[in-house]
């Protein structure tokens, strides 16, 4: 055995200095070693050729050399305006693209001192499509992200954690959502045999109001979307929810429109109202204050007038239409300490019991303001009203109406928040007590006078 191991690792040693000699021999035959194939060309694609702002998208290049066989190498992504777009690997020759504000930026791709370049242009989304957005001084607007397939979008609340609800067009019908920047988009979806719904209010539990069909829904992360109560002849439609749950809205049918508020001890409840008169109620806090308006069907113009219900369900007078023609008025939300926003005629107020009335002042050559929104501070938003030729472009012009959101307050009256991406119609519904307000950018809805997003009662 001991023979065979030395005679073993003598055949070892000796392949051993085989094999060197057999290498040193290749290295020294003049041969050229092989070099790596050069890179000749690199092609980027886009999945979108005219991108909008706040999209995102997919971006490949193609690597080949002289003869046009493709090469395995990895690119490395830039984009020259990070303002404009934001390009980052997603593999060896893919990408993510964000786009942010419109203009045109160039992406380049480079592998091995070679480059590869593509120039998109961001564009503003057309003005017929509304979008949904959340504002605040301090971060300025971010559009909402859409559902896919979405053709228009509406942001009508937002609660105290920045989580917004409204509703969103798809090619089926509209759906109601929920959108937060922690957890995106939520389609709340649909009641029974239903083909749309649209989402009003949420409160700082999460908890979310609005409508499907004829019917309203109470929706929560842990026990999704649940109707109200079901009426063969009327029209339920809620508009707001409290902290402790409570859902006020309309109830509508038969001719008539009533008021109700909805709890889950003890159900549908209307609100009182004299006899004869038809109401909303559009907001509720969660001391039981609910605001809304009361008119007489038989009164052309003397009994339009803004309400308060108190807990108890007593009625107070706000603002009245005393003989004055063609009037709206209306009271739209309430915050905590029963300060109330609403209109009367072609002008907005704010409101508290002790102070009584302040009417907010026109924007900017307006025509008319409706407040919708106010928080714990007294900030009020809403909409300006332009007919025609509005001032903020000499070219531009809208017919009948342009809207631009407002904010207002005590300390530094009114302001016109802007618009995103350079869109002129900027609708705002909401703000929560951080400043945050939500609404949406393009061409106004349908009847959005008459929509539940911006009812008001006019004769």
């Amino acid at each position: 055995m001991a023979t065979a191991n030395r005679i073993g690792q003598g055949f070892f040693v000796s392949l051993t200095v085989l094999v060197s000699l057999t290498s040193l021999a290749c290295a020294n035959d003049g041969k050229t070693p092989t070099e790596p194939i050069a890179v000749a060309r690199i092609e980027i694609t886009s999945s979108i050729s005219a991108p909008f702002s706040n999209e995102t998208f997919s971006v490949s290049a193609s690597v080949t050399d002289a003869a046009g066989n493709s090469l395995d190498r990895s690119v490395v992504w830039t984009s020259s305006i990070t303002s404009i777009l934001t390009v980052a690997s997603t593999g060896a020759r893919s990408a993510k693209v964000t786009t942010n504000l419109p203009g045109t930026a160039r992406i380049t791709g480079a592998v091995e001192g070679r480059t590869g370049q593509l120039d998109l242009t961001v564009r503003n989304r057309p003005l017929q499509s509304a979008h949904a957005f959340i504002y605040s001084a301090t971060e300025g607007f971010l559009d909402i992200p859409e559902l896919p397939g979405a053709k228009a979008s509406f942001a009508v609340s937002v609660n105290n954690n920045g989580e917004v609800v409204g509703g969103v067009d798809l090619p089926g019908g509209t759906h109601a959502f929920i959108w937060s920047k922690s957890e995106g988009m939520t389609d709340l979806g649909l009641l029974p045999r239903q083909t749309y719904a649209f989402a009003t209010a949420i409160n700082d539990a999460g908890q979310v109001a609005g409508y499907s069909g004829r019917n309203s829904f109470r929706w929560s992360r842990s026990g999704g979307m649940v109707a109200l109560a079901d009426s063969p002849t009327l029209t339920m439609v809620a508009n707001s929810i409290n902290n402790n749950g409570d859902i006020v809205g309309g109830l509508y049918g038969n001719g008539t429109s009533r008021p109700f508020r909805w709890t889950a001890a003890s159900g549908l409840q209307e609100l009182r109202t004299a006899s004869g008169e038809q109401a909303e109620a559009n907001d509720i806090n969660d001391s039981g204050q609910i605001v809304g308006s009361i008119f007489d069907p038989n009164d052309d113009y003397n009994s339009i007038r803004g309400v308060l219900w108190n807990n108890a369900g007593a009625i107070l007078d706000i603002t009245k239409c005393d003989n004055v023609n063609n009037c709206s008025a209306g009271a739209s939300s309430i915050n905590q300490k029963g300060q109330v926003v609403g209109f009367f005629d072609n002008k907005s107020y704010l409101w508290t019991q002790q102070s009584g009335t302040v009417f907010l002042p026109l924007l900017n050559g307006s025509t008319q303001v409706r407040a919708r929104g106010v928080n714990a501070s007294g900030q009020v938003t809403g909409s300006a009203l332009f007919f025609a030729k509005i001032p903020f472009s000499p070219e531009a012009y809208r017919s009948p109406e342009t809207y631009r959101a407002f904010v207002w307050s005590e300390s530094a009256g009114m302001r016109d928040i802007g618009d995103p991406t350079g869109r002129l119609q900027t609708v705002a519904n909401a703000i929560n007590d951080k400043g945050q307000i939500v609404g949406w950018a393009g061409a106004p809805p349908p009847a959005l006078n008459t929509s539940t997003s911006f009812r008001t009662i006019s004769r």
